[in-house]
């Protein structure tokens, strides 16, 4: 459960649990590969907050549903903040 302000109204939501994640998984199929699809690969995502799949036409890719807990234990961010 957690609570949301909303001009000086608070409102009380109950989540479902934990978030629906999915693992974009690329499929090597044919001969050339797309470079965005190569970079998602691995990645998770939330279930509400991933990119399009099929990314483009002739994507093999897909969305994998996995256990909130690997995401939890496998997840790294890396943000290159320099100016």
């Amino acid at each position: 459960m957690y609570i949301k302000t909303v001009v000086g109204v608070i409102l009380v939501q109950k989540s479902n649990g934990p978030p629906q994640w999915v693992q974009w998984i690329h499929h090597a199929e044919g001969i050339t590969h797309c470079e965005v699809c190569l970079k998602l690969d691995l990645c998770y995502f939330t279930e509400e907050n991933h990119p399009p799949c099929p990314h483009h036409p002739h994507c093999h890719c897909t969305l994998e549903p996995i256990e909130y807990a690997l995401v939890l234990l496998n997840a790294v961010a890396k943000s290159d903040y320099r100016k």
